[in-house]
């Protein structure tokens, strides 16, 4: 989890090294046309539009690296719910003494579960800035919950 954290920065680099570069080719582009004010006025004009299109980009580029996102941990929600349910089957047939050690280890698994959705939500309901800073937190919750129902799944097998 926390090599997908780290992962991330080189994107967020790649794209202020983009836009950096950007800016350079069209000032320097900007600054050969000539000295003429008008010249000078309608190259301003463009590199400011040609900025703004390149800062749309990399929102548009951000919006695509949280979407991507939001759906892996869809999917890991998905698959702790189903692992969680499926615990929940192998107590309900389990001899009593089973069910009694392991209902307060069922009974926690749903608690963090239920939190883990509200930090989901949350993070799913983040501005474009705000989410990166959530995402550590997310990602944290996400290895700690699976890493319970993992434990859980081991104890309950033996």
């Amino acid at each position: 989890m926390k090599n997908l954290i780290k992962n991330h920065r080189p994107i967020w680099n790649t794209m202020f090294a983009v836009l950096l570069m950007t800016l350079l080719i069209l000032f320097t582009d900007a600054c050969r046309q000539g000295a003429g004010e008008k010249e000078e006025a309608s190259s301003r004009e463009d590199v400011k539009e040609e900025v703004e299109e390149a800062v749309e980009a990399s929102r548009g580029y951000v919006s695509e690296e949280k979407q991507k996102l939001v759906n892996n941990y869809q999917q890991r929600m998905d698959k702790v719910k189903s692992e969680v349910d499926s615990l929940k089957q192998e107590m309900a047939s389990a001899s009593e003494s089973v069910k009694e050690n392991y209902q307060a280890k069922i009974n926690s698994l749903e608690s963090q579960y239920a939190d883990m959705q509200t930090k989901f939500d949350e993070f799913k309901d983040s501005s474009e800035e705000a989410w990166q800073e959530l995402k550590e937190g997310v990602d944290n919750a996400f290895s700690d919950l699976e890493d319970a129902v993992n434990e859980a799944k081991s104890e309950l097998k033996e």
